[in-house]
């Protein structure tokens, strides 16, 4: 059983292989919410930005495949990310944005809320359910540069708590 395993593993490897080379070359770029957009955007020096990270593909010449290589963590969004159909490649050269096999990256287009505090402010408290005292929290949204909480009916102003969204 181990024998066979180990030889699938090995044709899979040379199947691999055969068809990167087939393909021509492949170029990856790295971005991570902990790089910086003055690195190199190498695995070891990654780009900080989306946009960076697309920018460099498009001025990539190259004669195969490009993956961009999304590192784990939250990037959060102030504005759209653009992808426009020269960001794709062509079929012999495709543009390929990947997640980091074994890491989760986020793509969030709004603000990644920390800091929440109980609710210490007695004239809110009053307007609470005795039961639900001591269990709402609060935060600074403009110490996190949120000033424009848009129209609730609306849908401007959204909030979730473990991938769930919470009623306002």
């Amino acid at each position: 059983m181990i024998l066979r395993t180990a030889t699938s593993v090995a044709v899979m490897l040379l199947c691999l292989s055969s068809a990167k080379l087939a393909h021509g070359q492949e170029t990856e770029i790295f971005v991570s919410p902990k790089g910086n957009d003055a690195h190199a955007g190498t695995k070891a020096h990654p780009f900080k930005s989306l946009e960076k990270a697309r920018d460099a593909a498009r001025k990539l010449k190259r004669d195969g495949k490009v993956v961009v290589w999304l590192r784990g963590g939250v990037y959060e969004r102030a504005k759209v990310f653009k992808l426009t159909a020269k960001d794709s490649g062509s079929d012999k050269r495709p543009v390929v944005y990947r997640g980091y096999p074994g890491e989760e990256a986020r793509i969030v287009g709004g603000k990644v809320v920390t800091e929440w505090k109980p609710v210490s402010d007695k004239a809110i408290l009053a307007r609470l359910a005795p039961e639900a005292r001591g269990k709402v929290v609060q935060a600074d949204l403009k110490a996190r540069g949120v000033t424009d909480y848009g129209q609730v009916k609306g849908g401007g102003l959204e909030l979730f708590f473990q991938d769930k969204p919470m009623t306002l």
